[in-house]
């Protein structure tokens, strides 16, 4: 099993989620959006959303799934009320022009996988749009430990170097190692033929797909999941602007197991939608998902180089703008990590309980979830 072919590329929509979401009017006026979207199961897709018609167009290019006619009202919290005739879309949300999140159900290449998906604004992006990037990174991996946290640096003509942790690797142990290095040459990135995406051969054990803005929110989408990369911050302190509530989507795994290297991920879920509260003085993450179950009551929320995953033999970096919290309990034993960060506007967040000791190895259980969120307007 290739945990940790972290190649960490860059990750998730960088202003995902602007100002607060506005109505689309009934069923609302404005220009048509165009998106491109990685779902947290490896596929490809695009969206095209017509707000005069009411309307969303989408197209899995992974495996072929589509639909043409989605229609919705949109309410001023940025969830879509929607009918799709191919019942595809479980939820779905978008703040116009910045941001489109969607649960879907048929993805995989067998169309009977649900995803989180994460979509941004079509826009030109060439390989040199990578020189200079510095961001850290979240990557949604189902079916190999759920989550990794990290760092990546972008380089001339498309080319760059990345270091992630997943805790999953810990609670493995024997040999599997948490923080892993990696890069991408130039020569194997290449501008799209729509223009909008970059195309990488032989990344994470097959084609990736990039898009988005690198100086905000972007996105890479994987055979392994998706990558999702913000900028990082100028300091570690907490940003008073990120306090308030949080309309998200959330994939959950709980019970999750994998009973040797490469065996299936198995384990029960469920996605949808769910409220993020971030408290300030101190700061903090409350989450309950649509049917009140709490996944996060109060967690303090510390800057990640607060713990010993930054430094030299580690992340290597800082990572200021990432916050996170250890939990480890003893009887019985267990250690849970939880990740956040705030894009412009957004939140993403993550969180990884590995049952047993470090080491454990193989048939050790582990829950994980992971989502993404918009601002609501303050009261």
């Amino acid at each position: 099993m290739k945990f940790i072919n972290y190649i960490m590329l860059l990750v998730f929509l960088g202003a995902c989620l602007g100002c607060g979401p506005v109505p689309s009017g009934p069923p609302g006026a404005g220009a048509t959006r165009a998106y491109n979207g990685t779902a947290s199961s490896g596929d490809y897709l695009t969206f095209t959303l017509d707000p005069a018609a009411g309307v969303v167009s989408y197209h899995d290019l992974s495996n072929g799934a589509r639909s043409s006619r989605v229609t919705f009202t949109q309410a001023v919290d940025g969830s879509l009320h929607f009918t799709d005739p191919t019942h595809n879309i479980v939820a779905l949300e978008e703040l116009p022009g910045t941001a489109l999140l969607a649960v879907i159900q048929k993805a995989g290449p067998g169309r009977n996988a649900h995803a989180l998906v994460v979509a941004l604004p079509s826009q030109s992006l060439t390989p040199g749009a990578l020189a200079g990037l510095s961001a850290n990174f979240m990557q949604f991996r189902p079916g190999s430990g759920g989550i990794v946290v990290g760092t990546l640096k972008g380089g001339s003509g498309g080319s760059f170097q990345s270091i992630g942790y997943q805790p999953y690797a810990d609670l493995l142990g024997g040999g599997a190692e948490p923080f892993m290095q990696a890069g991408i040459a130039s020569r194997t990135v290449s501008q799209g033929a729509s223009g909008d995406y970059l195309g990488i051969s032989n990344f994470l054990d097959g084609a990736a797909y990039a898009f988005g803005n690198p100086k905000s929110w972007f996105a890479v989408d994987t055979s392994q999941g998706s990558l999702l990369t913000f900028p990082k911050a100028a300091s570690a302190g907490f940003p008073a602007a990120a306090a308030g509530v949080y309309s998200a989507l959330v994939y959950e795994k709980t019970g999750a197991n994998m009973a040797a290297a490469g065996a299936p991920e198995t384990g029960s879920l469920s996605t949808g939608p769910a409220t993020v509260t971030i408290g300030s003085a101190p700061s903090s993450i409350t989450a309950v998902d649509g049917e009140g179950k709490v996944l996060l009551n109060a967690i303090p929320l510390l800057p990640i180089s607060s713990f010993s995953l930054t430094g030299p033999g580690a992340l290597g970096e800082a990572c200021f703008g990432l916050f996170a919290y250890e939990i480890p309990a003893t009887s019985p034993p267990s250690t849970q990590w939880v990740f956040v960060a705030f894009p412009p506007g957004g939140i993403v967040f993550s969180s990884f309980t590995g049952h047993g000791v470090a080491g454990a190895g193989h048939g050790a259980l582990y829950d994980y979830f992971y989502g993404a969120g918009v601002q609501q307007p303050a009261p």
